[in-house]
């Protein structure tokens, strides 16, 4: 499979889409593969990493376990890199 890596514009333009009430009009799978996507492009440094964490603000809404289980993915390997610096108080 291939990752995606949009322009800003249509990153912003997804993440404002997402933070609506209408978010659940993208088929779970899909937001999964957004979420999976852009925190796996911040991790190889394609995408930076406040793009993919505005990404996911819209989880606060989300229900169902596939999109989580794509964040957890990501947001896991992100712990283990800051869990010996300074600023993991701020990430937890």
């Amino acid at each position: 499979y291939y990752r995606v890596n949009y322009d800003k514009t249509n990153w912003d333009l997804l993440t404002k889409f997402l933070q609506s009430s209408n978010f659940e009009q993208i088929p779970k799978i899909n937001r999964a593969q957004l979420i999976d996507d852009a925190l796996n492009l911040a991790r190889v440094g394609q995408l930076e990493y406040k793009v993919a964490l505005d990404l996911i603000k819209y989880l606060k809404a989300e229900y169902d376990y596939i999109p989580w289980y794509s964040a957890f993915q990501g947001l896991g390997f992100l712990q283990r890199v800051l869990a010996s610096s300074k600023i993991y108080s701020n990430f937890k």
